[in-house]
């Protein structure tokens, strides 16, 4: 990661990266949240609502770099 020059990422971080880019990107989010092992879909839509593109919504990814 030094030579890339890619800041450290904590676990958590990561993990909050990798649901957020799935969830703006389309992916379902009962699959997110069987993917991080979350005990129901009511704890990953509690946390991660907000990365959930709405129609006409032009700038998702933007999303990801404010959370």
């Amino acid at each position: 990661m030094k030579m890339l020059d890619i800041p450290y990422r904590t676990f958590e971080q990561t993990r909050h990266s990798y649901a957020s880019i799935l969830l703006a990107d389309g992916e379902r989010p009962h699959y997110v949240s069987k993917q991080m092992g979350h005990a129901n879909l009511y704890v990953t839509l509690s946390r991660y609502a907000k990365f959930i593109p709405s129609e006409g919504d032009g700038n998702v990814l933007s999303k990801v770099k404010e959370g």
